[in-house]
C-alpha cells in the first residue's frame, strides 16, 4: 500500500511539476538582421488561445528579408486568407521545426513551386507538406519577405520553434534568441475571489521589482479563497504590452501555485477560456490569470498546485503572500501582502441565483428542449456545471423566429453544441437562405446552417441571444485601382473589393482573358488582387470575377 501511494505521489507531481527543459543555445540565429523587437511574447494571452510564437517587429513596413534560423528543409508550404497567411515550416536534423508566418513573399523556388500548385488546384488557399530535401537552405539563408498576410494586424513576422515530433510550439526565447529586456514586469492589479462571496479587486503601489496593496500592507480574508493577477511584460524601446513567462505564488515562502509558458499544445489551447476570469474578461476586456485550476482544466503549463489553488487559513495569526512574475530574461517582480483570516460577515455574498431552470454538468452530455428549440451539448463542451438559464425574447421585424436567450456570454464553452430552432412559416424557397445568427451588439454572427425538417439547425461555441436571418443580398463586387479603359501590362495590379454583409464569402473565382487566374485574397481588407502576366496579355483584354457567399447568393462583375 505504501508503495503504491509513493507511485501516486510520484505520477501527480510529474503531471504537475514541469522542470524547465535545456534547450540549445547556440543552433538557432535570429530570423531577422536587425535588432529583434518583440509587440507579441510566447504564451501571451489572446482570444481562445495562447500565442504560439513571438512577433517580430518589421519596422512597420513589409519586405523585410527573413533568413533560416539554422540548417534545414521546407517541409511544409501553407498559404491562407487567414491564421498566419502565407507561412513557412522549415524542418530541423535536431529534432526542431521553425515556423515563418504572415510572410509577403516566399524564396523564389519556393514562390514558383507554391504557384504553380496553386494553379494546379486553381485555388488561392493551399497547405502543401514537401519531400524531405525537396528545397533544403542553410542557416542564414533568405527565404522570404516579412508582410502582414493573413489575420495580421500590422507588417510583422510571427516565428515559432516546434518540437518536431509532438509539434507542440516551445518558446523560442529559450534556445537562445536574444532580445534586449531589462525591463522587469508590471503587476497592474489582483483579484480575489472568496469561497461563496463576491470577487473584488485589490489596486496596487509600486513599481519595478516591489508591489504592495495600495490600501495598506494587510487584509482580511475569508477561510476558503484564491486569486488571480493582471500582469504585463515590457522590453526595451517598445511601448506593446506583452505576455509574461512565468507566474507564482508562495503563502508563508510555501509555493502553492505556480505556470510557466515554456511549451504549448494546439489541442488544448482553449482552455485559456478557464485560465482566465473569463466572466471578467467579457465585461470588462482585461485579462486575470487565474491561480485556481478548475477539474475540467486540461492546461499541462502549471508547474506547481496546491489544493487547486485554493488558500485555506485556519487560524488568526498573519500569514504573507507573495505573487512572483518573471519574464523569459528572468526579469523578476513581486507582489508582498500580508493577510489573516476574517470569519465577519462584511464580503458581500453571490448574487442568488433565482431561476434554476435546468443544470447542466460538465463531464456529461447534456440536452435542452423547449417550445421550437433543441440544444445538445456533448461531454465537455463546459468548463463548469451551472444551472442553464433560458428565455424567450419578441423577434425583431428582420427576424425569421423569436430571440431565444441561451445562458450568459460571459460564460465561455469549449466544445461546439448543437442549437436547432424550428419554424414552420418560413416558405421553401427561402430556406436555403435561412442562418442561425447570435446578436452582439445589434449585429448579426451568423453560423453555417443547414435545415433537418422543420429545424435549422448549426454548430454554435458561444452562448448569447440567437434567433433566424434570412440572406438574400448578393456579395459586392467592386475594382478599386484601374479604370475601364486602362492599357494593361505586365506587373499591374488589379485589385478589387469583395464583401458580404451577413453570411460571408463562400469562394471566388477569377478570369483573365477567358483563363482562371491567381487571384490573391486579403480577408482582413476584403481585397483581392491579380497581378498582370505578361504572358495573359492580350490587345484587348477581359476581366471576370465571380463570387458566392455562404448561402448561394453570387455575383458576377465583368469588362
Amino acid at each position: 500500500m505504501k508503495r503504491i501511494f509513493i507511485l501516486f505521489f510520484i505520477l501527480l507531481s510529474a503531471f504537475f511539476v514541469q522542470a524547465q527543459q535545456i534547450y540549445p543555445q547556440d543552433y538557432f540565429r535570429s530570423p531577422i538582421d536587425f535588432r529583434m523587437l518583440l509587440s507579441g511574447t510566447f504564451g501571451e494571452l489572446r482570444p481562445d488561445h495562447f500565442h504560439t510564437g513571438i512577433d517580430i517587429k518589421t519596422r512597420s513596413v513589409e519586405g523585410a528579408s527573413v533568413y533560416a534560423a539554422a540548417d534545414g528543409y521546407i517541409s511544409r508550404i501553407k498559404i491562407s486568407a487567414f491564421g498566419t497567411g502565407k507561412t513557412l515550416y522549415l524542418t530541423h536534423s535536431n529534432g526542431f521545426v521553425s515556423v515563418y508566418g504572415h510572410l509577403s513573399a516566399f524564396e523564389k523556388s519556393l514562390a514558383t513551386y507554391a504557384k504553380e500548385q496553386q494553379y494546379k488546384r486553381k485555388t488561392f488557399e493551399v497547405d502543401l507538406y514537401l519531400k524531405k530535401d525537396q528545397f533544403k537552405f542553410a542557416k542564414g539563408d533568405i527565404i522570404a519577405l516579412s508582410g502582414n498576410s493573413g489575420s495580421s494586424g500590422g507588417p510583422h513576422l510571427h516565428f515559432e520553434i516546434r518540437d518536431e515530433k509532438t509539434q507542440e510550439p516551445i518558446n523560442p526565447l529559450l534556445f537562445g534568441i536574444k532580445v534586449k529586456d531589462y525591463i522587469r514586469p508590471v503587476i497592474n492589479s489582483i483579484r480575489v475571489y472568496p469561497s461563496g462571496k463576491k470577487p473584488f479587486n485589490l489596486q496596487l503601489a509600486g513599481w519595478g521589482e516591489n508591489y504592495r496593496l495600495k490600501d495598506g500592507d494587510t487584509i482580511g480574508l475569508p477561510n476558503d479563497f484564491y486569486l488571480a493577477i493582471n500582469t504585463i511584460d515590457k522590453q526595451n524601446d517598445t511601448k506593446n504590452n506583452n505576455g509574461v513567462f512565468e507566474v507564482a505564488l508562495f503563502v508563508d515562502s510555501v509555493q502553492v501555485f505556480g505556470n510557466r509558458q515554456e511549451r504549448l499544445n494546439f489541442s488544448t489551447g482553449r482552455y485559456i477560456n478557464t485560465f482566465i476570469d473569463y466572466a471578467y474578461y467579457s465585461e470588462y476586456r482585461r485579462r486575470y490569470q487565474r491561480a485556481f485550476v478548475g477539474e475540467h482544466n486540461k492546461l499541462k503549463l502549471y508547474t506547481e498546485l496546491k489544493n487547486n489553488g485554493v488558500i485555506h487559513l485556519t487560524d488568526s495569526i498573519f500569514h504573507q503572500i507573495i505573487y512572483q512574475v518573471k519574464d523569459a530574461n528572468n526579469n523578476v517582480s513581486k507582489l508582498k501582502f500580508y493577510t489573516f483570516l476574517d470569519d465577519s460577515n462584511k464580503f458581500e455574498p453571490l448574487p442568488a441565483d433565482t431561476v434554476k431552470k435546468a443544470v447542466f454538468y460538465a463531464d456529461r452530455e447534456n440536452i435542452f428542449k423547449a417550445e421550437n428549440i433543441k440544444l445538445i451539448m456533448p461531454t465537455n463542451a463546459l468548463y463548469d456545471s451551472l444551472y442553464f438559464h433560458f428565455d424567450v425574447l419578441k423577434a425583431n421585424k428582420q427576424n425569421y423566429a423569436p430571440i431565444y436567450q441561451l445562458h450568459s456570454k460571459e460564460v465561455p464553452l469549449h466544445k461546439y453544441i448543437k442549437l436547432s430552432i424550428r419554424s414552420d412559416s418560413i416558405p421553401e424557397k427561402l430556406k436555403s437562405k435561412i442562418l442561425v445568427a447570435r446578436i452582439d451588439n445589434n449585429n448579426f454572427i451568423p453560423s453555417t446552417t443547414k435545415w433537418e425538417g422543420s429545424w435549422a439547425t448549426a454548430s454554435i461555441r458561444s452562448f448569447g441571444n440567437y434567433t433566424l436571418i434570412a440572406d438574400t443580398v448578393k456579395p459586392q463586387i467592386r475594382r478599386i485601382n484601374f479604370s475601364k479603359n486602362k492599357v494593361l501590362k505586365a506587373g499591374d495590379k488589379l485589385s478589387f473589393i469583395i464583401k458580404d454583409e451577413l453570411s460571408g464569402i463562400k469562394s471566388y473565382k477569377g478570369f483573365f482573358n477567358g483563363e482562371w487566374v491567381l487571384f490573391e485574397y486579403d480577408a482582413k481588407n476584403n481585397l483581392i488582387f491579380y497581378t498582370v502576366e505578361q504572358k495573359r496579355l492580350l490587345k484587348k483584354n477581359k476581366i471576370l470575377i465571380e463570387i458566392e457567399d455562404r448561402v448561394g447568393n453570387k455575383s458576377i462583375w465583368s469588362e
